[in-house]
């Protein structure tokens, strides 16, 4: 048997995975614009990110866009595309923590040809 490479000993080859869920409604109760709930998130992302690396955390999945998203009002969508690629207290920093690679699952060719549908 070979030993696994995780960093965390005692959790090998731990995977860890978030459904970012909600942050629109969180911002709702507080009184403040969704986007305002959007942004929280992609500090509470950065955030879980530095946690997953200091607990070993050897894979961490964020669900963070499903194709219902385009439903959303055009203002919206397109705060969310900013968060996304690095405006306005966005997502983009995250990729500056160390890691073997980063790895994004689905239609990217949509959401980079689709962003158009907030102007």
């Amino acid at each position: 048997m070979t030993q696994s490479a995780s960093r965390n000993p005692d959790f090998p080859d731990l995977h860890v995975g978030i459904i970012m869920d909600g942050n629109g409604r969180w911002a709702a109760r507080q009184g403040l614009a969704r986007a305002e709930g959007h942004r929280a998130g992609a500090l509470a992302v950065h955030r879980s990110i530095a946690a997953a690396y200091c607990f070993g955390v050897d894979v961490l999945t964020l669900f963070a866009f499903s194709e219902d998203n385009w439903h959303r009002p055009p203002r919206e969508v397109a705060t969310l595309l900013e968060i996304f690629e690095g405006r306005r207290g966005g997502l983009a920093p995250l990729f500056e923590y160390p890691a073997e690679r980063h790895r994004a699952a689905g239609p990217l060719a949509t959401l980079a040809s689709q962003g158009d549908r907030t102007s």
